[in-house]
């Protein structure tokens, strides 16, 4: 069982603060969450969220461009960040000793990074940006099939609608204005939370967060997207797009739930029941058996406002797609309306609880993990209720709810191959 031990406590100009000690070893985690991702985007430009994961590192008033990475680096540390739907996390790890160095760093970002804010800074990352699109989506194999098979899903004005990364039109368009009002408007203290998690002092961290995080100015909460209700397709919708590949690929997707429920647990553990063995169903049938398919994967996609499941299944040569499709529809319904062994059981819940306690070996991951909790289910200790809902979700529970989100209706992507390799 993990039990994680915490202190939660709030400055007076918002900032929401988490306290956890390990004193295992001389290393500290500091985990800064600013609640806003691309769903808060609204009717601004797409991709302003993302952007902020690249100009955060670019300087402020006390921190010169590319010195956050070399102070942190210099004491043997880490640092990185990473931009969703719903949030924007900047993750350290460093020598206890240099705690106050890490918190002197994040504070002075989110304080007084707008004074340090210049054209040119803005153009670059820009360009930063622009050529990560390229490579990453819009020249990649099949890097365009995540965004095409979102926007089958999800409805006009759904806040998952747009890509993270943004559209290309609206990131050569950025403006520092658009930067200034997104900054003032997300990133404040009654908008963030901020982990520390390992070798501390819990006074002497306290009088840090207070020293560097209690001089910033307060500023009023943003509203959160309007709420989604839970919705299914009401019909089958198909799309087909060429792309520079050499296999034909499928996309199935259904609308989903949200993040962290009973039912978006159950859920995952169908992905391992379906997908994610030689021994899952889907996968030795059609990998395996028939040598159909040169891979299948199911995963399920959530978050605050819902999301969506996702059946790839790429194709090996001479396979006709329309006849794939049906093989593989059938073959999922045959697969959840069936009985599973009480082996295979034991096994999907051995490789579910693995890879969570796997993601919190480090201070790191047990910084990060608490962020997301606390952000998804206000519980920082949510690892321990996942572990006891994994035990108690029988094989009936489990089908049933992949059952009820995998609709005869779903929206269908084919990727085909065309233009030059």
């Amino acid at each position: 069982m993990i039990k994680i031990n915490y202190e939660r406590y709030f400055l007076e100009n918002g900032l929401e603060v988490i306290l956890g000690k390990d004193h295992t070893n001389p290393i500290v985690a500091i985990n800064l969450l600013y609640h806003v991702g691309s769903a808060n985007e609204g009717h601004r430009k797409t991709g302003l969220a993302h952007l902020f994961e690249h100009m955060m590192f670019q300087g402020s008033v006390n921190v010169p461009k590319g010195m956050h990475f070399q102070y942190v680096q210099e004491t043997g540390g880490s640092l990185n960040a990473n931009t969703t739907y719903d949030r924007t996390v900047y993750f350290n790890k460093l020598p206890s000793s240099h705690l106050e160095l890490g918190l002197w760093l994040e504070s002075d970002r989110m304080g007084w990074f707008l004074p340090a804010l210049v054209q040119d800074t803005l153009t670059n990352q820009i360009d930063v940006i622009k050529n990560e699109r390229l490579e990453h989506y819009d020249n990649a194999p099949y890097g365009l099939g995540f965004e095409k098979i979102t926007r089958m899903v999800y409805p006009e004005g759904h806040p998952y609608r747009d890509p993270v990364i943004g559209h290309m039109k609206d990131i050569l368009a950025t403006e520092l204005d658009d930067v200034r009002e997104f900054f003032t408007t997300f990133y404040t203290p009654s908008n963030a939370t901020l982990v520390v998690y390992g070798d501390i002092e819990e006074g002497r961290t306290k009088e840090l967060i207070q020293k560097y995080f209690g001089e910033i100015s307060a500023s009023p909460k943003p509203a959160p997207p309007a709420m989604v209700e839970p919705y299914f397709l009401t019909e089958t919708v198909k799309e087909v797009y060429t792309d520079k590949v050499f296999l034909p690929k499928l996309i199935f997707a259904w609308p989903s739930l949200t993040a962290f429920t009973r039912e978006d647990i159950a859920l995952a553990l169908a992905g391992d029941f379906l997908t994610s063995s030689k021994n899952s169903r889907l996968h030795k049938k059609f990998v395996f058996t028939d040598e159909s398919l040169q891979s299948v994967s199911f995963s399920n996609y959530t978050g605050k406002y819902h999301g969506m499941n996702l059946l790839q299944a790429t194709l090996k040569p001479g396979f006709e797609p329309a006849e794939m499709e049906k093989e593989i529809i059938d073959e999922l319904h045959k697969a959840i309306n069936s009985e599973v062994l009480p082996e295979e059981m034991e096994r999907i819940k051995y490789n579910y609880k693995v890879q969570a306690i796997y993601s919190m070996q480090s201070v790191n991951g047990i910084a990060s993990r608490m962020n997301e909790f606390n952000f998804y289910t206000s519980d920082p200790d949510h690892m321990s209720s996942i572990l006891d809902t994994i035990e108690s979700i029988s094989p009936e529970e489990m089908l049933a709810v992949i059952r009820k989100y995998s609709t005869e209706n779903y929206a269908r992507l084919l990727i085909v191959p065309g233009g030059e390799k």
